[in-house]
């Protein structure tokens, strides 16, 4: 179909409920390749980073895209469509996991007067869906004439929580060993596509139990990707050493 209309009208969509793919980053070139005119990936968020991995892939193309962070700890990705590279939003009576019903959305958020310079201020926590801070700040805003918006993320992450202290000292001393390297991409897109996997694949290795395959794997695959990109910093260095 896709070759016969060259693309045109057709939406390419791909939902995930049960999590964030591992491979997010290289689902979405996948799709943005296949010429569809609009991609739209929906992937179910457990917490607040799981958005910006969704914000990174926004910011680095140009064909029309739908990104969507189902779930209570993806409100954001919902009303700050435009500031994730969206085309579009979609709202509802809990249509789908963490819509926003289209009054709310419309008239308290202000969906249709948010810019590049909107302010974004929130709570965070679990549970805050019940909270009435952003009906009140948002008013507040509205009637001060103020660029910005007030948003409630129900996203308490469960998993760092009630991980044992030897366990979180684990995860730092291993996060330590990677922020501490040195890297040389030689181009922004690069970088941005390292951090993105780097930070799909931490997600779910802080998520598995350690002893699984899971644990392990995820483990050696940071490994391997840090390696990749250490070698290639080695590389490069020898380039710029003086020939005899």
């Amino acid at each position: 179909m896709i070759a016969q209309t060259g693309g045109r009208r057709i939406v390419l969509s791909h939902h995930d409920f049960d999590g964030l793919p591992a491979d997010l980053h290289g689902l979405a070139h996948a799709m943005l390749a296949s010429g569809a005119e609009v991609v739209k990936l929906a992937v179910t968020a457990g917490r607040l980073v799981d958005c910006l991995a969704l914000r990174a892939i926004g910011e680095q193309t140009r064909v029309p895209m739908v990104l969507i962070a189902m779930g209570d700890a993806g409100v954001a990705s919902r009303v700050l469509a435009s500031w994730f590279g969206s085309c579009w939003t979609y709202a509802g009576d809990n249509v789908a996991p963490g819509q926003v019903d289209l009054q709310r959305l419309q008239h308290e958020f202000r969906f249709r007067h948010i810019g590049a310079r909107t302010a974004i201020y929130g709570v965070v926590g679990k549970p805050v869906t019940h909270s009435v801070s952003p009906a009140m700040h948002n008013a507040a805003f509205r009637a001060a004439n103020l660029d910005a918006v007030y948003l409630q993320q129900d996203a308490f992450d469960h998993i760092d929580a009630s991980m044992p202290l030897e366990r979180q000292a684990e995860s730092f001393r291993f996060l330590k060993t990677i922020i501490d390297c040195h890297y040389d991409f030689g181009e922004r897109d690069l970088a941005r596509e390292f951090f993105t996997r780097l930070t799909s694949l931490y997600k779910n290795w802080n998520y598995s139990a350690p002893g699984t395959a899971g644990y392990e794997r995820y483990r050696d695959e940071i490994g391997t990707l840090a390696a990749r990109h250490k070698t290639y910093v080695e590389s490069r260095a020898s380039e710029r050493q003086p020939q005899p």
